[in-house]
């Protein structure tokens, strides 16, 4: 298993790469210009692909920071 910081870097990478902007780890809905309701079900997507993950309808709606779906990410499921 990855370490949490590697893990978080990668998730910002992803999130970046949807966004089209470079977030860091501190990233969240609501401190992010852009990261809409639209862009976030990407975000999600991309992360259930990258990791191999499926993330329930209360999880998606809870997720809503960098920090949060690299924590989701390294729990065993």
């Amino acid at each position: 298993m990855k370490d949490s910081d590697a893990l978080e870097l990668e998730v910002a990478r992803i999130v970046s790469g949807i966004l089209r902007v470079d977030v860091g780890v501190d990233a969240s809905r609501l401190n992010v210009p852009g990261w809409d309701s639209l862009r976030h079900v990407e975000i999600l997507f991309a992360v259930e692909e990258a990791y191999g993950v499926t993330l329930d309808e209360a999880e998606m709606a809870a997720l809503d920071s960098v920090k949060s779906l690299a924590r989701r990410v390294s729990m065993p499921r």
